[in-house]
């Protein structure tokens, strides 16, 4: 994680806050965790997961960090799609991996779906026309190389930009492997 001054290390959330928890641990370097501040203290907070569940799978995971380990939520940004090259957050096992798209195969078609307009059932083109929706099934393919090396295809939904958290701003990344 990117806290370049100590002052980024002195504990700036409360409880309440959504953030996101930065994985040391072998298996998991270069993921991220969605959580929920519940206990603040100097230099950790007590955080509850949403996606993460206990070693019992009884309830969410909860944990005390470090505060060197967590960042705030990212923004959404907007975006026409991704291209090759980007270095983007995947979303997969249950968290945000950070990674490079190598290629793309591209799938988009257009879809008329049925359905009744005005308590009638219509199903002439230029209704259908009204109701089309473009289909976007391209799948990007995604490389690791600071976790395990390995090349896994998302869609578009299972994607992000990658963004750094730097001197207490989000930054878009830049950077290259």
């Amino acid at each position: 994680m990117e806290n370049s001054s100590k002052d980024q290390r002195k504990n700036r959330y409360r409880i309440g806050d959504s953030v996101e928890v930065h994985s040391k641990e072998e298996g998991f370097v270069g993921s991220y965790y969605e959580a929920k501040v519940l206990e603040v203290a100097k230099n950790h907070v007590f955080v509850i997961y949403k996606t993460l569940l206990s070693d019992d799978e009884s309830e969410w995971l909860r944990e005390r960090v470090h505060v060197s380990e967590v960042r705030p939520r990212p923004p959404q940004l907007w975006t026409s799609g991704f291209h090759q090259w980007d270095e983007v957050d995947a979303f997969d096992n249950e968290g945000w991996w950070v990674g490079r798209i190598c290629n793309i195969t591209e799938s988009k078609y257009y879809a008329c779906f049925n359905g009744n307009i005005n308590g009638k059932d219509s199903s002439s083109d230029d209704d259908c026309q009204k109701r089309r929706r473009l289909v976007d099934e391209s799948k990007y393919y995604v490389y690791f190389p600071n976790s395990s090396g390995d090349v896994i295809p998302y869609s578009s939904s299972q994607l992000r930009l990658h963004q750094e958290w730097k001197n207490g701003k989000w930054v878009p990344s830049t950077s290259c492997f």
